[in-house]
């Protein structure tokens, strides 16, 4: 499961949950006397609501952002000249690995990026 898949499940499971505890409070206390319920049920919803919909709205953008760049961004070839670990995260107790490559940019000046691999 990548990250927008995530994002867009976890994000519908929180929407889910908030519009079911409006319509739950809504046809449980509409109508009593005390609002009180009906108001904390309505801002819970609304708040898992707006969670779910953060969720979503970030699968999408990040998506479409992806996309873009993938369409109008510049390529460049490079080498890879090695390989790093990223001390920042151990995965089963060992460091993830990052790629470290050398690219020449559009003034011809030799740049080296680090790549982290996610694995």
């Amino acid at each position: 499961m990548n990250g927008s898949s995530f994002s867009k499940f976890f994000g519908g499971i929180f929407a889910g949950v908030g519009i079911f505890t409006i319509l739950v409070g809504a046809i449980v206390f509409v109508g009593t006397e005390e609002a009180l319920p009906l108001f904390i049920c309505g801002l819970i919803g609304f708040i898992f609501t707006c969670i779910g919909g953060g969720f979503i709205a970030s699968a999408v953008f990040g998506k479409r952002k992806n996309k873009s760049i993938c369409q109008n961004g510049t390529k460049y070839t490079g080498k890879i000249y090695g390989y790093t670990d990223d001390t920042s995260v151990l995965v089963n107790g060992q460091y993830r690995v990052n790629i470290k490559v050398h690219y020449f940019d559009k003034n011809g000046i030799e740049r080296e990026a680090i790549i982290p691999t996610k694995f």
